[in-house]
């Protein structure tokens, strides 16, 4: 599915690195799935979604960690995320109002309009009677 490998390089979920093997990805493809029904297909807010959960997932799991001379910040990490998420978000909205822009309607004005006479004229000026 090319919507799921878009989603995956936005994230970026593209190298299997992950599980005993290294041989999965940070997200299945039924997770990725879901993040497509979630955000309606949308692959710039299913990505935003998909950043969110992994903001999400590292602010619970890394914490504000701090050993001899290693520290690592989970909550800054997830505020990344997040950011990334806002800026995804943005653009998808973007993009949702240009394709509103590009229809127009013609309206047939003679069928079922009266044009004449013109507003605030008396009939019988125009036609004279």
């Amino acid at each position: 599915m090319a919507d799921r490998d878009i989603v995956r390089s936005l994230i970026p979920d593209t190298d299997q690195v992950f599980g005993d093997n290294g041989d999965q990805y940070i997200f299945e493809d039924d997770q990725i799935d879901n993040f497509l029904i979630a955000g309606g297909g949308n692959v710039l807010r299913d990505a935003a979604l998909a950043s969110m959960a992994v903001g999400s997932s590292e602010a619970i799991i890394s914490k504000i960690i701090r050993t001899q001379d290693l520290q690592t910040n989970g909550a800054q990490l997830q505020e990344s995320f997040t950011n990334k998420a806002k800026v995804l978000f943005a653009r998808a909205d973007a993009e949702d109002a240009k394709e509103g822009l590009d229809y127009f309607e013609i309206i047939d004005y003679r069928e079922g309009w009266r044009t004449y006479p013109t507003e605030l004229t008396e009939y019988g000026v125009i036609y004279g009677c």
